[in-house]
């Protein structure tokens, strides 16, 4: 939010508005790949605004984008401490799973995270906690859900990738 702030301030000092407008085309991009397309048709607009050199217009948009923006990320930030953080505790109603459905499990999820599918990433977390997991990959497991869960993705990737050498390992020769 610091950059926008920054161009904010630029605008209103009668500063140049090409930074903004490369700033609202990539927000824009991002919001539209995140689904969020009101919030992106406002960056849309600012992007707009900033090209054709309607400084209070713009102005206005980028304001607009930053105040949404600081609402989306307390709604994430709300939905993230309200999810679990940890597998649920081991119990009879927890299904084991291990070798070839461990592998498959791993390897969709490694695949929705590739492809930044955050719904498909979400599913297969969420699924996930369904399971009981062998005790040597239980906190491996539980790390690569906090990283979803936290939208830290190359560390979930990096985490699943090594998982899934480490399961691939122990199937060879079987």
């Amino acid at each position: 939010m610091q950059s926008l702030s920054d161009e904010e301030a630029k605008i209103s000092e009668g500063g140049e508005l090409f930074g903004f407008r490369i700033l609202a085309h990539s927000i824009k991009s991002n919001l539209r790949m995140l689904g969020n397309s009101s919030l992106s048709f406002v960056a849309e607009e600012g992007e707009k605004l900033a090209s054709s050199g309607e400084r209070e217009g713009a102005l206005e948009k980028l304001k607009a984008l930053r105040g949404g923006l600081l609402k989306a990320k307390e709604a994430i930030g709300t939905a993230l401490r309200e999810r679990p953080k940890t597998i649920r505790k081991e119990d009879e109603a927890l299904q084991k799973i291990e070798g070839f459905e461990l592998q498959r499990l791993l390897s969709s999820l490694l695949e929705a995270l590739h492809e930044r599918d955050y719904d498909r990433m979400d599913s297969t977390a969420e699924s996930m906690k369904n399971y009981s997991y062998p005790d040597d990959l239980k906190g491996e497991i539980t790390e690569i859900l906090n990283d979803i869960e936290n939208i830290k993705i190359m560390s979930a990737v990096e985490r699943t990738e090594d998982l899934l050498k480490k399961a691939f390992a122990g199937k060879e020769g079987d």
